[in-house]
């Protein structure tokens, strides 16, 4: 009797934890809240407010890194939500271009992303192929968030460092807004460091 209790409530157990383990590490729908785990330390910060933007929603404000086993993902907050998907008041095409180049540290090419929003549809390319809609998620509301799939980003390193490029495209008359950084950023990198440094000693 005790060993089927025992039983099922492992297999309850079981459940619960597979189900927490199953919550997505960045739930990608455009909006920053409490359901996004970014990490600080892989957190770019643009400065805002610069004159010849079109407007406050083409004005880069942050660029969130983060992934898990399945995806990597991407957050673009911009200085007044909502993100204007429509390329701003003087664009050509009605469409806003999210640009991103994602460099080794020596500054080699690893992927080119390119994130195409036109009202509601997002389309991400991938070093110049459009992908399937079932290798990303991508949301577009306060700021725009997407989630690529790993399988299909084989050059990024996997714990890091990486250098970023992203350009924020109106496709009007208007200037571009721009981010670039290292990420991790090298405070983040240097405290990694210290703590690879110390575990070190201590296995010593």
């Amino acid at each position: 009797m005790l060993s089927s209790r025992f039983a099922v409530l492992s297999l309850a157990l079981a459940a619960v934890t597979s189900t927490a383990l199953a919550v997505p590490i960045v739930q990608v729908d455009g909006v920053f809240d409490s359901n996004d785990s970014y990490d600080p330390g892989m957190t770019l910060i643009d400065s805002v407010g610069e004159s010849g933007l079109d407007s406050p929603q083409l004005d880069i404000w942050k660029v969130y890194f983060q992934s898990d086993d399945t995806y990597y993902y991407m957050g673009l907050q911009v200085k007044e939500p909502k993100i204007d998907t429509n390329g701003g008041s003087t664009s050509f095409v009605g469409v806003t271009v999210w640009a991103c180049l994602f460099s080794d540290t020596g500054g080699g090419a690893l992927h080119a992303l390119g994130v195409i929003m036109s009202g509601s549809t997002i389309l991400l390319n991938l070093d110049g192929a459009f992908l399937l809609p079932a290798q990303y998620q991508a949301a577009a509301d306060d700021g725009l968030e997407v989630a690529v799939l790993k399988s299909v980003m084989t050059m990024m390193p996997p714990e890091g460092p990486f250098l970023f490029q992203g350009q924020l495209d109106d496709t009007g008359a208007m200037m571009d807004d721009q981010i670039s950084g290292l990420v991790p950023e090298p405070a983040t990198l240097a405290a990694m460091a210290l703590g690879a440094l110390v575990l070190v000693r201590r296995r010593r």
